[in-house]
């Protein structure tokens, strides 16, 4: 039998290969991620593709700054609900709603103690265009209303036993450095500012553009 040539060094020429399960785990997991991203990307466009839209109007602005633009923090009245059984109780800031369904009036619970159970709590608020053409908050429920334009948000604080501090991810837009200027100048001239809003079936909603006096200002 033919021994090896001299200077052969044990282990050369020996094929050393990876499992391929492992390759196959790492190919899953890629694919998973890849997924996953993918249905958040489509989550926050879906609004914007198929949503109806509607005008919101604005309360306040101001900004903060990045790298490559300014993002303006846009609060609407929406945000924050007087809910009372005769829709009373609103102001320039805030709406005042009525509640749908007995969830709102538990008699087993004190006030205090029923708005603080309530935070992170998901619901949804009914939408209805006043004489001014932009959509205003008439009431609020736990689900859907059918035919209503429903605006689904998270209650984030209850500040008072009968308010509540509701988050839609409406409350940054992202503008070219500069830009935020121009709503904050016309929040100051006492202009009128107005969301554009695609609010999807679902109730999720997304910001198309800033309107000052009825004309979208440029990001």
């Amino acid at each position: 039998m033919a021994r090896p040539g001299h200077g052969w060094r044990r282990g050369e020429g020996v094929m050393i290969s990876k499992p391929l399960g492992s390759s196959a785990g790492a190919l899953g997991a890629a694919v998973v991620c890849l997924s996953i991203l993918f249905g958040m990307l489509v989550g926050h466009a879906w609004p914007l593709w198929f949503g109806r839209t509607i005008l919101l109007p604005a309360a306040a602005a101001s900004s903060r700054g990045s790298m490559h633009g300014d993002y303006v923090n846009v609060t609407t009245p929406a945000m924050t609900l007087v809910v009372r059984a005769d829709g009373t109780g609103g102001s320039a800031t805030s709406a005042a709603v009525r509640p749908v369904g007995p969830w709102w009036n538990d008699p087993s619970l004190p006030p205090v103690q029923k708005t603080g159970r309530m935070r992170g709590t998901l619901l949804y608020v009914q939408l209805e265009p006043s004489d001014g053409g932009d959509y205003r908050p008439v009431t609020v429920s736990r689900q859907p209303v059918p035919g209503a334009v429903n605006l689904r948000g998270v209650i984030r604080r209850t500040p008072q036993p009968d308010t509540l501090s509701v988050e839609y991810g409406l409350d940054a837009f992202y503008m070219k450095q500069g830009k935020p200027e121009a709503v904050a100048a016309a929040f100051r001239a006492k202009r009128r500012v107005q969301l554009e809003v695609a609010v999807a079936s679902s109730g999720r909603a997304r910001i198309r553009s800033l309107l000052i006096d009825g004309v979208p200002v440029s990001k």
